[in-house]
């Protein structure tokens, strides 16, 4: 099955995920781009709950196999993109 959603926040580690699918398994495999830089990764189910303000499912994903190199260019992604908000 594939499902179309949203990256609402990215980590090194994870991802948390916006969608309307109703996503029954526990694993999955996640493909995504950050700046015209494709990734895939295998990844695990950690958390799921419904938005109260839209009825869409958030899915809080844990990455299992990105490799360290993916790792690292997501890693500097965030770095480069937090804003300071003092």
């Amino acid at each position: 099955d594939k499902y179309k959603g949203n990256t609402l926040d990215i980590s090194s580690g994870g991802i948390l995920m916006e969608t309307e699918e109703n996503i029954k398994s526990k694993d999955i495999r996640v493909f995504f781009n950050i700046e015209g830089q494709a990734y895939t990764s295998k990844a695990k189910v950690i958390k799921k709950r419904t938005s109260y303000k839209n009825g869409t499912y958030l899915y809080n994903l844990k990455f299992n196999g990105l490799s360290g190199r993916h790792k690292g260019q997501i890693q500097r992604f965030v770095m480069n993109n937090v804003t300071n908000k003092s």
